[in-house]
């Protein structure tokens, strides 16, 4: 056989595997669209898509960012967990151990900067622990006014800064 009719033998296969060509057709022809949901699957939206995605910020904070999200920051408390370092100390502050909960707002110095940024967009309110911040942004990110989306992406810059 040639390799042309090989794919097409091979493809009729994988129709097969999603459902048949009922549940790849609509009104009777084939449609792309509906094959490609059927291959990608059922899947859980994660709630700070609107964060990651569509963000005007840089690629390395948005990388720092997701990081974050996922609570895999390489902080000091993992890294002595993990037994690289026996320092514990937060570098901004230097009164509590480092971890990406303290980092990102419990901290004096972060909290600063982040309630300068606030007051800068003329929001009249102080920074919280990470979670309670990330729950206020994943609100504003509904919105549609250009101070949401400079807020969405200088929250995205600012945990990129304190990382840093």
């Amino acid at each position: 056989m040639s390799w042309p009719l090989k794919k097409i033998l091979s493809s009729v296969q994988m129709i097969e595997d999603v459902g048949g060509w009922v549940t790849v057709c609509r009104n009777g022809k084939f449609s792309i669209k509906k094959m490609y949901q059927c291959l990608l699957g059922d899947h859980v939206k994660v709630i700070w898509r609107r964060i990651v995605c569509n963000n005007k910020a840089s690629p390395k904070s948005l990388f720092i960012t997701w990081l974050a999200l996922w609570n895999r920051l390489p902080t000091k408390d993992r890294l002595v967990a993990w037994k690289i370092t026996t320092v514990e100390d937060c570098p901004l502050c230097t009164t509590k151990k480092e971890s990406a909960a303290h980092l990102f707002f419990e901290c004096d110095y972060s909290a600063a900067v982040w309630n300068t940024i606030l007051h800068s967009l003329k929001f009249t309110r102080k920074a919280s622990s990470f979670d309670q911040e990330l729950a206020w942004i994943l609100k504003a990110t509904k919105r549609t006014g250009d101070r949401y989306k400079l807020l969405v992406m200088y929250f995205a810059e600012c945990l990129y800064s304190i990382w840093l």
